[in-house]
């Protein structure tokens, strides 16, 4: 299966874009703005997403991984807003521009996905319980 890498960069602009950051206003704005505004609305940074993207390509958890035919970078993108910003059905199909039918089936698969990675991706820390 050939994989679909995509660049922090890249990712960062797409997910601007579908809040509202136009390219005129990523292209005024420095850098670490641009990453401000994207955790903002997505929490993890767009290095962090990238590599969640890669994992769900490549992981050895079968409830993790993503066929191609099912990777869609605005429907984790928007799982992930969902997640950090926990906006209704309503809201996140205003703002990702889909009816909610097709927001609640992707925001769900991409919430379980992001949740059976949860042994691959988080090591438990001193003090810390999960």
């Amino acid at each position: 299966m050939e994989l679909s890498i995509l660049t922090s960069d890249f990712l960062m602009w797409h997910g601007l874009q579908w809040v509202g950051y136009d390219e005129r206003r990523q292209k005024k704005a420095q850098r670490s703005t641009n990453i401000d505004r994207f955790t903002k609305h997505y929490g993890p940074e767009p290095f962090t997403c990238a590599h969640i993207w890669e994992d769900f390509q490549t992981t050895a958890i079968p409830e993790a991984r993503v066929d191609r035919k099912d990777l869609d970078l605005k429907y984790f993108l928007m799982a992930l807003h969902w997640l950090y910003r926990y906006d209704s059905d309503e809201e996140l199909s205003g703002t990702f521009d889909r009816c909610k039918k097709i927001v609640a089936k992707w925001k769900w698969f991409y919430v379980a996905k992001v949740a059976a990675l949860k042994g691959q991706k988080v090591s438990s820390l001193p003090g810390r319980h999960y």
